[in-house]
């Protein structure tokens, strides 16, 4: 049983909820019996799609085939971390699937496995103060810094907070133990618990950091608790990190640049240009959504020519219809021969999943187009399978 059906099952598992009853037994009996390669991974998916009398038994058998598990795998679904992370979250309300998924979590050798399995299980232990308890005791005995640099036990912690805020006495711990950790994971302890707005201390900290980096991932959590004079000044010294950057690390401070708010043209045509030129397939999209969520409705109308333009010039396939599909409601007709010049002009099989992806525009044009298109994508299909 191949790859395909097991993302075939998986696919249909968010609608289990409409399901009757008898229904929802008899899915999970059938994930149940799958063989043990696709089981895990299909079963741990549908943990949170399962109704409350279910979710117990099939989160005890995805962590029953997890244990046959390496703690880490290049395959999608094959690790005991994979499987932890994917159940996790969902186990409020079954205290001793949760204990034994903690126990497990807890086992892990591997610092960064064990951290994402237990801070995966935050939100299941949220009630369960003793579980929570022995949860962060996990975090707090992390070592600060993995060896490739990761600071593990700050972002844990900062991961933490909001389950640890009706706890008084561990959120203590949790400060205590940020505190002794430098400037930037107290900081964004600081931050995760500041109002909105927030002070603006906290920003006049955050931009005397030394290192770009560090300042674009707290600029990240604070700029939607900033004022509209405070995320204006944000924005600016995210340009200059941006600057100082490259990679990963650059896309991050553009991204979080463009959620401060593109309230300027020049911003705008900045950040269509450094969206142009990301080459990570899935960053570019996320990029560009990135932008058009936080375009200025007044600027919206003057660049979605430009948005369009960067758009159609992806070559992947999948990052150019997810950014179609972000950019379609903003095209009007205008728009429709630059976007008929890059159909007429591509391989059939590339661009028939672009017209779809821009359907919106499609159907203003003329209502029965779609119908003829539909029509004319299916005799195509006789010929060219």
């Amino acid at each position: 049983m191949g790859p395909i059906f097991t993302d075939a099952v998986v696919a249909l598992l968010p609608h289990l909820a409409r399901c009757p009853e008898g229904v929802l037994d008899e899915t999970l009996a059938f994930l149940l019996a799958l063989p043990t390669d696709p089981r895990a991974f299909a079963v741990a998916h549908s943990v949170r799609f399962l109704p409350d009398r279910l979710r117990g038994t099939a989160a005890a058998a995805a962590l029953d085939d997890a244990t046959a598990m390496p703690e880490a795998s290049g395959f999608r679904g094959g690790s005991r971390t994979q499987v932890l992370q994917t159940v996790g979250p969902h186990l409020a309300g079954h205290p001793t699937v949760a204990e034994r998924a903690l126990t497990l979590a807890a086992a892990l050798t591997g610092h960064r496995q064990r951290t994402v399995a237990v801070v995966a299980l935050l939100p299941s232990l949220q009630t369960a103060t003793p579980l929570l308890e022995r949860a962060l005791d996990v975090l707090l005995t992390l070592p600060a810094a993995a060896p490739n640099g990761e600071v593990l036990r700050g972002w844990a912690l900062v991961q933490a907070v909001p389950y640890l805020s009706g706890h008084p006495h561990l959120l203590a711990r949790a400060g205590d133990r940020g505190a002794g950790d430098g400037p930037a994971v107290a900081l964004h302890l600081n931050i995760a618990t500041a109002p909105t707005p927030a002070p603006a201390h906290l920003l006049s900290a955050v931009l005397a950091l030394p290192h770009p980096q560090q300042r674009v991932v707290l600029l990240n959590d604070l700029q939607p608790r900033l004022d509209p004079a405070h995320r204006r000044t944000a924005a600016t010294a995210l340009e200059v990190a941006a600057a100082a950057l490259t990679g990963a690390p650059r896309w991050q401070a553009l991204r979080t640049l463009a959620r401060c708010g593109v309230d300027s043209a020049d911003r705008a045509a900045l950040l269509f240009r450094e969206c142009a030129a990301v080459t990570h397939i899935d960053e570019r999209p996320s990029l560009f959504e990135a932008v058009m969520d936080g375009l200025h409705p007044r600027l919206a109308p003057h660049m979605t020519g430009l948005a369009l333009n960067t758009a159609l010039a992806t070559d992947d396939n999948n990052a150019r219809r997810r950014m179609l599909q972000r950019l379609s409601p903003q095209l009007t007709t205008d728009h429709w021969h630059p976007l008929l010049r890059a159909l007429a002009t591509a391989h059939r099989g590339e661009r028939l999943g672009d017209l779809e992806a821009a359907g919106p525009i499609v159907a203003t044009l003329d209502p029965d187009l779609p119908v003829r298109l539909t029509e004319e994508i299916l005799r195509i299909r006789r010929w060219w399978p």
